[in-house]
């Protein structure tokens, strides 16, 4: 990770003259680092600050066998190197990495091996001073409750340097609350303490996590910790602003948790801005309560070309903001998109903490590093991780809108799409059926919205539009299930968020990374070509930032470029072709999971489940004209299709003069639940629309009429709508839009693959690299970093 601007060096560092051994230290190998210390006292000076940094990775890289590690470690470093050092180089150990060290023959040590080992962590204080990173990661010797023991000479500890970072991941002990409070931890800037037994409550009732006791901590992950909503919410409270990482993923969340979470740990600066409206448009974000499903409003207004992701400037770099005068306040300015992403992983703050296995940890002062960024913060949470969790589609949405922009990294995989209750496909979806994915939300990904955001993990459909369909009896997707997504799903998918929908690599210049999760590893071959087309247009988008620069070239004062995506990651689901084809041999159909019935992840479609008395939209005037449609008394008015739309009678349609289309009026529970007033599209009026989107909207609210009953599902056309024929800037029943989503599920259509429908799959990571010599050969190859990561086993969805 690049040094940040407050770790420049001074003036008088600047100027001086340059050491020749400084430049080339970093390149000299590992292994020469003994020699080289015993030359000269200027040569030592320069290789035994980086030789003593990281000692446990620093002896692997000299080649000492594994199952000699702890014996090294106990013997020949504790009990020699150490104990004849002097403090000065005591205090070189910056860094004691346990993760990957002495594992190999951990279980066949004795009980006094391991206390001896234990007893090191307890003598830490004192053996090492200066001792800012220890990682402890699921070490079956090692207990991080150790550290927290200290002799009642050593209770005032002033002047003492306390430890930076401590990973504890998965350790068997439960840790008393009391541990995190304890003197020797207070000055943690990064803590992870994911999987361990016990939950994280009682520490937050006694504030053992918190300001008073952790003021440093910026960086917390608690992954597999069982927090439900509550304790989120008092993690919130408690920590406030203070992190700008959290890791909550594989825990019990849901969006409420979410929610509240954020409301206490977003910074309450708002960096969306109108000043690049003719490249992104502008947003304007209603906060309203969430007593409205839909949550709060982001209405996107477009210029010329923002909708089109096509203005010429679209890669360049934010310009610096300037004030007119001293005395006026500075405004908030989002990053320009150009600095090195900030990582939150253990090897990130190792290395911006100490400088990593081999840096020179004296180039890293104590008060450098922690005015440096990773150590400041930035009065808000920056970097959220909740995948694992049973966050819906919706309730993510609702984070972003809510976060004014804030995140610049985010991590959220499965996201379950509930179809609107009143729906079909929500009448008659089977109890054990979970359908994932992010689906009509890739507009709040743009810059206009999420305008910090440089790295994202997501399910696939954000660029294939291919949903995930999962049962709680299986632990990976069947299949049938991935043929059903793919020939069933999708095409109401295109239908309702059109092709253009997908997230395209210029719908936001300023995203690095991204990781694309859940991906299948079979294909009906429609998935396969939508990777296909995102990589051609990552090879579009860094065509075009090449040409522009070399455009540029001429010019002294040219403006800085963006560096586009350079990275996409692939996560792909086990391969399961070998055991269908197991199951077709053996005369079993894994489309109907073995039975007689026919399958279907829907029960049987029946008569919507209609209330009893539904509510009666209640009919309110404007400041604008409107004209009621025309008809007689107890005349239903007419839709699209020319037929009439049930439940409404004479006058609850409004017809907007410009010729828009018609329009009833809900009301809307606004911010400080005030009431207001909205009109709603309902369809074009009687003549049919050219768009079939609209026609399967309005079908949708003719046929199930609990679709646009109150107000819970009422929110703002998304650019994708519009591109689908609605009209910009208008309010739609999002339920009702949604709905088409699963029009052909049960239908007319066939809903069971055949035998040979599954046996002609094709391989997706096959077919990719097919497609990637394909291009290279064309001279269309993107040069970015496009790796694949294929599991052995499928994730565990318990949480669902």
């Amino acid at each position: 990770m690049t040094p940040s601007a407050c770790e420049l060096p001074s003036y008088g560092e600047a100027t001086a003259a340059i050491d020749g051994w400084a430049v080339i230290a970093p390149y000299v190998p590992v292994r020469a680092y003994i020699s080289l210390c015993l030359v000269s006292s200027r040569l030592y000076g320069h290789f035994a600050p980086r030789l003593w940094n990281d000692p446990l990775r620093a002896v692997q890289l000299l080649g000492l066998h594994r199952n000699d590690e702890l014996h090294w470690y106990l013997h020949r470093f504790i009990g020699r190197s150490v104990s004849i050092s002097r403090a000065s180089t005591r205090a070189l150990v910056f860094t004691l990495d346990f993760r990957d060290f002495g594992r190999a023959t951990a279980d066949f040590l004795s009980d006094e091996v391991v206390h001896a080992s234990n007893d090191t962590l307890r003598q830490c204080q004192t053996l090492f001073p200066a001792l800012r990173c220890l990682l402890l990661d699921s070490h079956p010797v090692f207990d991080p409750s150790a550290l927290a023991w200290q002799s009642p000479g050593e209770q005032d500890g002033q002047g003492q340097q306390r430890p930076l970072l401590l990973s504890a991941v998965g350790r068997s002990p439960e840790l008393q609350a009391t541990y995190l409070a304890s003197d020797y931890m207070k000055s943690l800037v990064y803590l992870d303490i994911s999987y361990l037994p016990g939950s994280l409550r009682a520490a937050l009732s006694r504030r053992a996590i918190g300001p008073a006791t952790l003021p440093g901590l910026r960086v917390l992950k608690a992954r597999g910790r069982e927090l439900e909503d509550d304790t989120a919410v008092l993690l919130g409270i408690r920590l406030m602003r203070q992190l700008w990482s959290l890791d909550l993923g594989g825990n019990r969340l849901t969006e409420h948790g979410l929610l509240g979470l954020l409301s206490c740990c977003l910074s309450p600066r708002v960096f969306q801005s109108d000043d690049r409206f003719s490249v992104e448009g502008k947003v304007h974000v209603t906060q309203n309560t969430l007593l409205n499903e839909y949550g709060p409003y982001a209405v996107i207004t477009e210029s010329d070309h923002s909708a089109a992701h096509n203005h010429p400037d679209r890669h360049f770099a934010d310009t610096p903001a300037y004030q007119m005068r001293d005395d006026e306040p500075a405004t908030t300015q989002r990053p320009d998109g150009t600095a090195p992403i900030l990582g939150d992983g253990p090897d990130d703050l190792i290395h911006a903490l100490s400088r990593g296995p081999g840096g020179d940890p004296i180039g890293a002062p104590l008060a450098n590093v922690l005015a440096s960024r990773p150590c400041q913060g930035f009065l808000g949470l920056s970097h959220l991780t909740v995948d694992g969790n049973r966050i819906s589609l919706n309730g993510l949405q609702k984070a972003i809108r809510r976060s004014y922009g804030a995140f610049e990294h985010l991590d959220c995989e499965m996201l379950m799409m509930r179809p609107p209750p009143a729906s079909p496909a929500g009448t008659h979806l089977s109890p054990s059926t979970r359908i994932c994915g992010f689906i009509g939300g890739s507009h709040l990904l743009r810059p206009v919205v999420s305008s910090c955001l440089r790295s994202l993990r997501i399910h696939h459909s954000l660029v294939t539009q291919v949903p995930t369909i999962l049962s709680l009896e299986e632990t990976t997707p069947s299949l049938a299930n991935i043929w059903v997504a793919e020939e069933l799903l999708l095409p109401g998918v295109e239908l309702a968020d059109t092709p253009t929908g997908a997230f395209a690599p210029d719908m936001n210049p300023r995203l690095t990374w991204l990781t694309l999760t859940n991906l299948p590893r079979r294909s009906t071959g429609r998935l396969i070509q939508k990777l296909a087309n995102f990589v051609e247009l990552a090879y579009e988008q860094e065509r075009a930032i090449l040409d522009t620069a070399a455009a540029l070239q001429t010019s002294r004062r040219s403006p800085t470029l963006l560096a586009g995506l350079r990275r996409i990651r692939l996560e792909f689901e086990p391969d399961l072709i070998h055991e269908a084809v197991e199951d077709l041999d053996r005369g079993d159909n894994p489309a109907s999971g073995g039975h007689d019935v026919e399958f279907s992840f829907f029960r049987a479609w029946g008569p919507e489940l209609r209330p009893s008395t539904p509510p009666q939209p209640q009919h309110v005037g404007d400041s604008r004209t409107w004209a009621t449609t025309a008809g007689t008394a107890g005349e239903s008015p007419l839709t699209a299709s020319g037929q009439i739309l049930p439940g409404l009678r004479e006058g609850d349609v409004m017809v907007d003069p410009d010729g828009s289309g018609q329009y009833v009026t809900r009301r809307i529970i606004w911010n400080e639940f005030q009431e207001q007033e909205v009109h709603v599209w309902i369809g074009p009026g009687a003549a049919a629309s050219p768009h079939p989107a609209v026609n399967e909207y309005v079908r949708m609210l003719r046929e199930f009429p609990s679709l646009r009953s109150g107000y819970l599902g009422v929110g703002p056309v998304t650019p994708s709508q519009v591109t689908a024929g609605v009209p910009p800037g208008v309010y739609i029943f999002q339920w009702a839009w949604e709905a088409m989503i699963w029009r052909d599920v049960c239908g007319g259509r066939r809903t069971s693959p055949g035998r040979q429908d599954l046996r002609s799959m094709h391989d997706v990571v096959a077919e990719l690299k097919r497609f990637r010599e394909t291009s290279s050969k064309a001279g269309k190859h993107w040069t970015g970093k496009l790796e694949v990561v294929t599991k052995v086993r499928a994730a565990s969805f318990e949480a669902w």
